[in-house]
């Protein structure tokens, strides 16, 4: 199978555009994507849709996850870890606690992504 990794620094591939929309990413979002566009903090990807986008790149693409860390990436979910979490996003305005919990993880990139696809591994 060719990949069509473009080498253009704006453009994503079309194997990258393909598991966004498999994840539901509108064909308006996906648009103003670019190899730099990070899934968790500019996506707002986290959780079920994030381990939806790690399985199409094993299942459709053979990339190997075996020591991908998924919670350096990405929080499992945003709400109702404990009593307290759920109170404070009644409180606290919710945008503020998501940009202040996403400081804590890693950005992937659509460009990682891409390199995943291209070298079937992805750390």
């Amino acid at each position: 199978m060719q990949h069509h990794v473009n080498k253009d620094t704006n453009n994503i591939s079309f194997e990258v555009r393909d598991c966004l929309k498999k994840c539901g990413v509108s064909n308006k979002l996906i648009r103003n994507c670019t190899r730099k566009t990070r899934l968790l903090h500019d996506l707002n990807i986290y959780g079920d849709v994030a381990e939806s986008l790690i399985e199409i790149l094993e299942k459709d693409h053979g990339v190997n996850i075996l020591y991908f860390d998924f919670q350096k990436y990405f929080p499992e979910e945003f709400f109702g870890e404990n009593l307290i979490k759920k109170i404070l996003f009644r409180i606290i305005p919710l945008t503020i606690i998501i940009e202040k919990r996403k400081s804590k993880y890693n950005p992937l990139t659509l460009a990682q992504i891409e390199n995943a696809i291209k070298n079937k591994f992805l750390t």
